[in-house]
């Protein structure tokens, strides 16, 4: 049969066999923890385990997705690490700074282990928000417009 490919003499190996394989050489490359910065998109807490879905984002656009991982010990130790250091809830949106290994299941795929958290850098990017929205409110004039309106006599 033309334009066929000739079938192969050599045995193939398995899909278990072939990500035993991928397993190996990603968990044994990846196996020190590295800081690395993404954005929550969005965080799922069950029973046993937690899932931070990550992006790293360029605009408006994803440019990277991975997920994160977590035993449910773990979650509570970062979780309550980032609250302490930050008084926020770690929630979607924010951008974060992990220590985490990677590592691949041929089950379940690809995906991050964190270790460790720095709510520092959680803190430094809400100040820089911050900041930006009254810089841009000052620009178009609202921050001394406001100033000028009358205090309200009603509060209790």
């Amino acid at each position: 049969m033309a334009g066929s490919l000739p079938v192969t003499q050599i045995e193939p190996q398995s899909l278990a066999q072939y990500l035993d394989k991928v397993k190996a050489v990603i968990n044994a490359a990846f196996e020190v923890p590295e800081w690395v910065s993404a954005e929550i998109v969005e965080i799922v807490v069950k029973a046993r385990y937690a899932i931070l879905h990550l992006t790293a984002l360029k605009g408006a656009r994803d440019v990277v997705k991975c997920d994160a991982f977590l035993w449910i010990e773990d979650w509570d130790r970062l979780s309550s690490k980032f609250q302490a250091g930050t008084g926020l809830r770690l929630d979607r949106g924010h951008k974060v700074l992990i220590s985490t290994t990677a590592e691949f299941h041929p089950s379940f795929g690809f995906r991050l282990k964190p270790v460790d958290i720095d709510p520092r850098f959680t803190l430094g990017d809400a100040e820089k928000r911050k900041r930006d929205a009254l810089l841009r409110l000052k620009q178009e004039g609202i921050v001394e417009a406001n100033r000028q309106l009358s205090k309200p006599f009603d509060v209790f």
